[in-house]
């Protein structure tokens, strides 16, 4: 998301349209800025009196709560081979069901990975290569 303008082109902009030095559209491209900034600007000034930008919103919420990813920690902690789907039905049984991809951005943010366990040992591998779904001897 881009910064918003500073507090001093904010105020050089209402103060050339206090002194009428033009149009909004000219102050626009004198400022170089977009007619609708300059539009909104003035009715923010005009009805807070403060020509700063506004804060962020916040966000959305996340679906994961903190006893959520107390539970995924814990899970993945004595299940480390487990997939998301798995992961995921888990955390249904417990919790509000959320999707694989929220389980996978979760464990992300928590920076939990997930070991697969190796279903062959390397001496016991067969001399067979599996190509592009094919098995070649």
């Amino acid at each position: 998301m881009p910064k918003p303008y500073s507090i001093d082109l904010r105020e050089k902009i209402v103060a050339a349209y206090e002194n009428k030095e033009g149009s909004m559209q000219k102050l626009a491209n004198r400022f170089k800025v977009s007619k609708n900034f300059v539009a909104d600007l003035l009715k923010r000034v005009k009805q807070t009196g403060i020509c700063a930008p506004k804060t962020h919103g916040g966000g959305h919420p996340p679906s994961v709560k903190v006893q959520g990813e107390t539970f995924l920690k814990v899970l993945i902690e004595n299940k480390p081979d487990l997939i998301l789907e798995e992961i995921r039905d888990e955390y249904k049984e417990h919790f509000e069901p959320v999707s694989r991809s929220t389980i996978d951005r979760t464990l992300t943010r928590l920076k939990l990975t997930r070991k697969k366990r190796r279903c062959l040992i390397p001496e016991k591998i067969p001399k067979k290569i599996i190509k592009s779904n094919k098995i070649i001897k």
